[in-house]
């Protein structure tokens, strides 16, 4: 996540696509900071879906895709591709960029996005 995810993610993905291991992922990345063609190869030969948010502040998206991002990594399944579940070696690769902090964002309770977004709006005007 963050403004530099997209190309981060398909860079990642074209490096390990010779090994013919099963992709899946998630992109969230600032708006307008995905081209169409990554979007398709990303999602159409990696399967990896490109979501976007609001940066320098958070925004209802950003919490939204950040949750939704949480959720899939802890359903991962544990299978070796081949239908057997004994396999523990499922590889998990995060890679974060500038503006990531905005990308994902997950606030617990007591604090929310309101909180989040007044904090990095202080932030910045430092």
């Amino acid at each position: 996540f963050g403004k530099a995810a997209t190309a981060m993610a398909l860079a990642t993905a074209q490096i390990v696509a010779p090994s013919n291991l099963p992709t899946q992922g998630m992109v969230i990345t600032k708006d307008d900071h995905a081209t169409p063609e990554q979007m398709v190869e990303l999602s159409q030969s990696h399967n990896i879906d490109v979501h976007f948010a609001s940066h320098p502040i958070p925004d209802q998206r950003s919490v939204d895709h950040s949750r939704q991002l949480i959720d899939d990594l802890r359903n991962v399944n544990m299978e070796d591709g081949n239908g057997n579940g004994n396999c523990n070696s499922t590889l998990i690769i995060n890679c974060i960029s500038g503006g990531g902090s905005a990308a994902f964002c997950s606030p617990i309770p007591p604090l929310g996005l309101e909180h989040m977004s007044q904090l990095n709006s202080q932030l910045l005007a430092c």
